[in-house]
């Protein structure tokens, strides 16, 4: 599919995006010269089933994903259309509202690869791929959406009285695995919690000592519902960090109106 320069700024619904979530000076928007969207492949049925589990869900919680970028392209592989909307306006999935219900169906037709080439040579920034990901689901999911403030059932995350037990570790020269974010501990301690986690720890290090052990959850999580009884004193434990029930006035992205992809 080929979009011209002018797509980026036709139609109101295109613009209402990009007010939405505005691309910063320094990073100039970028226009769309191919864009393609597939159904995603898997190997087998339970494969598909195993990759959707493993990820959370359809619409996982608290994730959102930075895209692939390789100079003036991007990438983005298995990937449902709320996560797809997460990773273009950088927000967790609990800050998702009005999600359709054939969005959240675990059927391998609802995930996607996505491919961008935006025109220019000069290689994508984070901001700017994010940019053209709004634009793309925006024009084949007939896309709408607006910002709205609702006040939400959330645990908050804090650093225990104690301290935290996680040291940072320098990006430069570590050894891949002895190192993670914040938002990857996020994650998995949401696997296990039945309310949006809110991160409030102020650990924006970029990589933290790898310790977490999920056996006993993962095994009161096959047993019962969710949230699994001692993921409370696990992440106090392990972690020195604290879980409250709580609730957040939170701005959320509420979702008008999306269809299933129209072809490339």
């Amino acid at each position: 599919m080929t979009f011209a320069g002018p797509f980026a700024a036709a139609g109101p619904m295109v613009l209402s995006i990009f007010l939405a979530c505005p691309v910063r000076a320094e990073d100039p928007p970028r226009t769309i010269e191919v864009a393609s969207i597939h159904p995603a492949a898997f190997p087998s049925e339970e494969f598909f089933t195993g990759f959707a589990l493993a990820a959370g869900g359809v619409c996982s919680s608290n994730a959102s994903m930075r895209p692939a970028i390789s100079g003036n392209r991007m990438s983005l592989y298995k990937m449902p259309l709320c996560q797809l909307i997460s990773t273009a306006y950088d927000v967790p999935g609990y800050r998702l509202a009005g999600v359709p219900a054939w969005m959240l169906k675990m059927e391998q037709s609802n995930y996607y690869d996505v491919q961008i080439k935006a025109e220019g040579e000069s290689a994508l920034s984070q901001d700017q791929a994010r940019g053209l990901l709004r634009v793309l689901i925006g024009d084949r999911f007939q896309l709408r959406l607006h910002h709205d403030a609702k006040n939400l059932p959330v645990y908050d995350l804090t650093v225990g009285k104690n301290g935290a037990k996680l040291k940072e570790v320098p990006l430069e020269g570590r050894p891949q695995h002895n190192g993670v974010s914040m938002t990857t501990y996020i994650i998995l301690i949401s696997n296990y919690l039945d309310r949006p986690l809110v991160d409030k720890t102020g650990m924006t290090g970029a990589h933290y000592q790898y310790h977490w052990d999920e056996k006993e959850l993962r095994e009161q999580l096959a047993q019962g519902g969710k949230p699994a009884p001692s993921i409370f004193s696990a992440v106090e434990e392990q972690l020195g960090l604290t879980l409250k029930a709580a609730n957040e006035g939170i701005d959320v992205l509420e979702i008008d109106h999306a269809e299933k992809p129209s072809e490339n």
